[in-house]
């Protein structure tokens, strides 16, 4: 859909002689109205061949852009995007990119099939990321006083992580409509952990869980880790610390990796644990809404699939169960769950 709009974009705010009836903001004479209407739908119908999927009404969408976008930017702006090839940049403004939004609204339909990332051109997706991100960060920003819950930086942060996750996993925009499903995929493969990455990220005292490929040892690009499926339905993970392995749950309501104060003792009689290794206290609230304090602790060393992951930071929770959570996950550069085949891959 964004790819059909960049078109209509670019068509809607070329430059054409005609009579003087669209001015740009300092009343430069782009052409008549009807021209750049002609011109915009002309272009659209050419460039949208076989980008299926889309269904677009491009005259109204043509109108809008050319009496409400062309007039609110400078020339110079239009002249200076063009030359150095940023008209994109131009429309994304905040200023322009709420016309934008307007102009889209009621004037495109989507079939629930199409894919998010079905463009034919590596700079087409990039393009689309971008605006996705954009708009990702003016919807959430639409619900009035957020400051105590995020800030726009948390928004622009969380928008790249999902965005950038969201591509390239060949989700459709029927995939994207159940985001609110706490059982459904997109959830919680995008959702839950960049939304625990923000909060891990402001609430963890000096330390968290990111991605370094320095602090991965492995040989393969991609590690398969297999589930063992419990009787209640849960899912548990294979984790080696310290030298000895145990079945972690696989959590993605938690946001760090667990382990309990028995194991803790134990890597501290071994000497994997050190003084220098702990972190300072966090508090979580479980499923119940009890709150609980608990020691962060950064591990040297953990085993999972075929990899050896270095500075991991830990939750010790004294009586808690072993818990692996999305907060772990960050320290690989991606990673998906399949649930249907019960394999969490980790890549390097």
């Amino acid at each position: 859909m964004k790819r059909c709009l960049f078109i209509l974009l670019l068509a809607a705010a070329s430059p054409c002689v005609s009579s003087q009836d669209i001015k740009t903001k300092d009343g430069v004479s782009l052409g008549s109205k009807k021209s750049l209407i002609d011109g915009c739908v002309k272009s659209a119908k050419s460039s949208m061949v076989n980008f299926n999927g889309v269904e677009i009404n491009t005259t109204r969408y043509c109108s809008c852009m050319v009496e409400k976008l062309i007039p609110a930017v400078y020339y110079k702006e239009f002249e200076k995007a063009i030359s150095s090839n940023k008209l994109m940049e131009l429309f994304m403004e905040d200023k322009n990119f709420k016309i934008l939004l307007e102009c889209v609204g009621g004037n495109v339909v989507y079939d629930s099939s199409f894919k998010i990332d079905q463009y034919n051109k590596p700079e087409d997706t990039v393009i689309i990321r971008k605006m996705s991100i954009k708009n990702c960060v003016v919807e959430l920003m639409k619900f009035g006083d957020t400051s105590s819950f995020y800030t726009r930086k948390d928004a622009e942060e969380y928008c790249d992580c999902a965005i950038n996750k969201l591509f390239g996993q060949g989700y459709t925009l029927k995939d994207v409509s159940t985001v609110s499903d706490v059982n459904s995929p997109i959830y919680n493969e995008i959702v839950l952990p960049c939304v625990t990455n923000i909060l891990f990220k402001k609430t963890l005292p000096g330390e968290r869980n990111v991605y370094s490929a320095n602090d991965i040892q492995g040989t393969t690009a991609y590690s398969s880790v297999p589930f063992v499926k419990r009787p209640a339905g849960t899912l548990s993970v294979k984790i080696g610390i310290g030298g000895t392995s145990n079945y972690f749950l696989f959590d993605t309501g938690a946001s760090e990796l667990i382990i309990n104060s028995d194991i803790e003792r134990d890597l501290l009689i071994d000497g994997f644990l050190k003084r220098e290794d702990y972190l300072g206290m966090k508090t979580f609230v479980l499923a119940n809404n009890q709150e609980i304090d608990a020691q962060l602790v950064k591990l040297k060393s953990v085993k999972i699939g075929e990899y050896t992951v270095s500075n991991v930071v830990a939750a010790v929770i004294k009586d808690g169960a072993l818990l692996c959570g999305t907060g772990f996950l960050e320290k690989f550069k991606k990673w998906e769950l399949l649930t249907a085949e019960n394999v969490l891959i980790l890549y390097k």
